[in-house]
């Protein structure tokens, strides 16, 4: 599915909005700025405009959005999941989880598994995987790893070529 073209301000304009120009000394840490949260609900929504979703899914999962969708209280399935369901935690498109991948993939987790700390390699995924950014399948942990990098303290921070981390290959 085509994703529909969005208008991005030029970057000195939100950088005004921010109060900062092209020119003002640089930020300190640039791992931190502080912005409007309606600001970061906007770049979000704009990414999910071509994040994976599965309206039948959607509808399945959630009744009251078929049912506004049927009163034509919404426009479709996705514009609600795009403005409102994403930031409500509702879940756009199946989750494609890859439980082997996981548990080779995360020594802790399997040893956790063994320990009777979770009962699956999904159940720790869904209690606290997430949350660290641990990936449910090699695809998604691929494009978490920028994600990751977003997060690492100054001093671990990779260099990034075209918005992708450049990760140092140890000398043997």
């Amino acid at each position: 599915m085509p994703t529909k073209p969005t208008y991005l301000p030029p970057f000195a304009v939100i950088l005004s909005l921010l109060g900062r120009s092209p020119s003002s000394p640089p930020i300190a840490d640039e791992r931190m700025v502080t912005l409007p949260f309606g600001i970061l609900r906007r770049l979000l929504r704009d990414a999910l405009a071509s994040a994976p979703f599965n309206e039948e899914h959607y509808l399945n999962l959630y009744a009251d959005v078929a049912a506004a969708l049927f009163r034509g209280d919404i426009g479709s399935a996705r514009e609600h999941f795009e403005t409102d369901g994403y930031f409500e935690g509702r879940e756009g498109c199946p989750e494609d989880f890859d439980e082997y991948w996981y548990l080779d993939a995360n020594a802790d987790v399997a040893l956790a598994v063994l320990a009777g700390k979770f009962v699956s390699a999904h159940d720790h995924y869904t209690q606290t995987g997430m949350f660290e950014l641990r990936g449910p399948n090699p695809r998604a942990d691929s494009e978490l790893a920028a994600w990751r990098a977003c997060f690492a303290p100054a001093s671990d921070q990779p260099a990034f070529v075209d918005d992708e981390p450049v990760v140092p290959t140890p000398a043997h």
